[in-house]
């Protein structure tokens, strides 16, 4: 598959955008994997970006921030595309396990003589040393594909079915309250009111 834009995340308006968020959550919590969210939509420069934190069984903590460009329409339900993202997978008080993004590149291959080098196409995961907070240097592979927030919420609890019972993490609870509002690069630090994922319940 390409690492361009594909039908899978094409343009779409802003609410539908934050149904097709808040209907992957609320699947997660129904079967225990999610434990607490909190997630924002909130207005940047040139579009919105929907940033925060899931938490969940094991102690996993899921760190988002998606920037959507507005790309047509007026009002308050433009069409927005997202432009970056991070997806932040870590055990709480340990490390990161693993990380997507798309926010820094281009990948040691690319066409030293393209001019675009184009962020959409920069996707890649990082995995870090294991156990999480093992001294070493982690790896960076730039042959996947551009993942969901479902495919990321799908490989943490992966991660934790393999991992949980042998790290002793069965029963343990990320706590939200201990979560970092000021790491995120298009949200100035945690929002008077969490946003419309909370509030449609």
């Amino acid at each position: 598959m390409s690492k361009k834009q594909d039908a899978n995340h094409a343009p779409n308006d802003l609410y539908s955008h934050i149904t097709i968020i808040g209907s992957v959550v609320r699947k997660w919590e129904a079967v225990g994997f999610i434990t607490d969210e909190a997630l924002v939509f909130a207005p940047c420069e040139g579009g919105f970006v929907c940033a925060g934190f899931l938490c969940c069984v094991g102690g996993l903590v899921i760190r988002v921030e998606k920037r959507l460009e507005v790309q047509g329409g007026t009002g308050t339900n433009p069409v927005v595309q997202t432009l970056d993202y991070a997806y932040n997978v870590s055990l709480q008080g340990s490390g990161v396990i693993f990380r997507y993004d798309n926010s820094h590149g281009p990948p040691p291959d690319y066409p030293k003589d393209d001019p675009v080098q184009q962020r959409e196409t920069w996707h890649h995961r990082h995995k870090m040393p294991f156990p999480p907070g093992a001294e070493g240097k982690g790896t960076v592979d730039w042959n996947v594909v551009w993942p969901h927030l479902s495919d990321v919420i799908q490989e943490a609890n992966d991660w934790y079915e393999e991992h949980g019972e042998p790290l002793g993490l069965v029963g343990q609870f990320a706590d939200m309250d201990t979560c970092d509002w000021g790491r995120f690069v298009y949200l100035d630090g945690k929002p008077a009111g969490i946003g419309p994922l909370t509030q449609s319940r």
